[in-house]
């Protein structure tokens, strides 16, 4: 996942960086990193951002 897609992704559902990170158990840091390009994001975190919004829609019924 690229930088854009991953802004993308959480523009479209009010995301901050904090609670994306607080949400997958990662260090802020870590999520400005990936934002920045400065560090890829790991293979798994499309597949957690699926889960993500999996939940949300369970928890919005």
């Amino acid at each position: 996942m690229t930088p854009d897609a991953l802004r993308a992704w959480m523009r479209e559902r009010n995301y901050t960086a904090q609670a994306l990170a607080d949400d997958l158990g990662v260090g802020l840091r870590t999520v400005r990193r990936w934002l920045s390009g400065d560090s890829d994001p790991p293979a798994y975190l499309t597949r957690a951002l699926r889960d993500l919004d999996r939940e949300r829609q369970e928890t919005l019924g």
